[in-house]
C-alpha cells in the first residue's frame, strides 16, 4: 500500500468515522493534527487510533497515540507503515 493510500484511508477516518468537518484539498501529509491543523483534541486523536488500529489491523503504542497530537498526518502515515500494515 502507498502512502498515498494511507493517506486516502486516513482521511476518510476522520471525515466519516470520526465525522470530522474536512476540506479535502487543503488536506495532505503536511496538515498538522493539533491545534495549528485539524485541531482534534486528545479523546478525537484517541478515537482515531482506535479506527486506525481497526482499518489497518494494527496495534498503536500508548505512547505513539500520545504524540500523534503534535504531529501531520504525514507522521500518522508513516506510523502505520512502521507497524507492517496488517490489511
Amino acid at each position: 500500500m502507498t502512502r498515498s493510500e494511507i493517506l486516502a484511508h486516513i482521511i476518510d477516518i476522520i471525515g466519516s468515522d470520526l465525522g470530522w468537518p474536512l476540506d479535502i484539498g487543503a488536506i495532505g501529509q503536511d496538515t498538522e493534527i493539533g491545534t495549528a491543523g485539524l485541531a482534534l483534541d486528545s479523546t478525537l486523536v484517541i478515537e482515531l487510533a482506535i479506527h486506525i488500529e481497526r482499518r489497518f489491523n494494527i496495534h498503536i503504542e500508548d505512547e505513539e497515540i500520545l504524540g500523534l497530537r503534535n504531529g501531520t498526518l504525514g507522521d500518522v502515515v508513516s506510523l502505520v507503515e512502521s507497524t507492517g500494515l496488517g490489511l
